[in-house]
């Protein structure tokens, strides 16, 4: 079954209300989060195929700004990882990333140690379509700038 065919209502309905029932139990082919954006977006008077025009603008200035060259860093997320449990309480955060997806540019998560906490801190490279070489070299300089990916508890094999 095509996912987004699903959610986005071009494909077969599905049920909302029990899908996001089977989500909070991992039973759901669908996250949350795009649950309740799909539902959102039932409600939107405004939801409609003219808001891909606006995309398209929209990636259009991001690119120009970026140029053939340019790096934008972002935040993973409002704050450090959460707890297991509590993404559920925070899924509206997913703005941080789904916005480079959506724009379809490349993004490489890059990891930069842990906060006085223990807790794992980290950054998004992104750049224009198609520079995916950019973002990855980016993120390898920054990992062993700031010491990258490092276990938060030690690991016995």
């Amino acid at each position: 079954m095509d996912h987004h065919a699903a959610i986005s209502g071009e494909g077969p309905k599905i049920n909302l209300c029990l899908e996001f029932m089977k989500a909070i139990f991992g039973l759901s082919n669908h996250t949350i989060q795009s649950i309740t954006f799909a539902s959102m977006s039932k409600r939107d008077p405004n939801y409609d195929k003219r808001n891909f025009e606006s995309v398209e603008k929209l990636k259009k200035k991001f690119c120009d700004l970026l140029g053939p060259r340019g790096i934008f860093l972002y935040p993973s997320g409002a704050s450090v990882a959460k707890n297991h449990i509590h993404t559920y309480v925070d899924c509206y955060n997913f703005g941080y990333t789904c916005v480079f997806n959506v724009l379809g540019v490349p993004v490489t998560q890059c990891p930069l140690g842990l906060n006085k906490d223990g807790l794992p801190l980290g950054v998004q490279v992104v750049a224009a379509p198609y520079n995916d070489h950019l973002t990855l070299a980016v993120a390898k300089e920054l990992e062993s700038a700031f010491g990258g990916w490092v276990s938060p508890c030690k690991i016995e094999v």
